[in-house]
């Protein structure tokens, strides 16, 4: 017998019906995808906490209170300078959303800030160093520190992140931390937790705070 099992027409037949069932498994995942990323930039964002009050310290030696979230739409995260993993990252992305929504900032809807979760190191000094190394404007986008007590305080209790800062860790440059962005409405409302985990994430966050600052909320 010549030829052998798994050749001629029938065989490219399979191999065609293959092809063409992988790219349509392909393009049903990226439509489901996009539809799941359409449907949650569409509804609406809930109002999770109202910010308490507060009194930090700026890079630039300007005070943080609670009323300066009051009138713009803010983007806040927590990162520490001696932070070798994650803070880059989150850095670069707080970055890359300013940058994207620049309109947003130079109209006075959108604010930026930073909170150190290691106010022993960060000083204001050390701060305005940091922030100098992503080009950071305030007040368009500040970081702030303060004291021990208030920063555990601020951050676990009115933005509802987790923080974990022993003395042991603190000394090693380990504080375990959240590590999402936190969308703040004009009125001092928590409205959103994001991921920016991928650049993909960082193009859904532009987005999403952009609706909340369009919205009026």
């Amino acid at each position: 017998m010549s030829g052998s099992r798994g050749t001629g027409p029938n065989a490219d037949a399979r191999g065609r019906l293959i092809i063409v069932a992988l790219a349509a498994a392909a393009v049903g995942t990226a439509f489901t995808a996009a539809w799941a990323r359409t449907k949650m930039l569409h509804a609406p964002m809930p109002h999770i906490a109202s910010l308490p009050a507060m009194e930090l310290t700026a890079h630039d030696g300007s005070k943080v209170t609670r009323a300066d979230f009051d009138g713009h739409v803010t983007v806040v995260d927590f990162i520490f300078t001696r932070c070798k993993s994650t803070c880059p990252r989150l850095s670069e992305r707080m970055a890359e959303t300013r940058k994207t929504l620049d309109a947003d900032v130079t109209s006075g809807a959108l604010r930026f800030l930073s909170i150190s979760v290691d106010p022993e190191n960060d000083t204001p000094d050390v701060l305005a160093k940091f922030a100098a190394v992503y080009k950071a404007d305030a007040p368009a986008w500040r970081f702030a520190t303060g004291a021990v007590d208030d920063i555990e305080r601020v951050v676990v209790q009115g933005f509802r992140t987790g923080l974990t800062r022993s003395a042991k860790r603190a000394e090693l440059g380990d504080i375990v931390h959240g590590e999402k962005f936190i969308v703040v409405d004009r009125h001092g409302d928590i409205r959103a937790f994001l991921s920016t985990e991928t650049g993909h994430d960082t193009q859904a966050v532009a987005e999403e705070v952009h609706r909340l600052v369009a919205s009026g909320e």
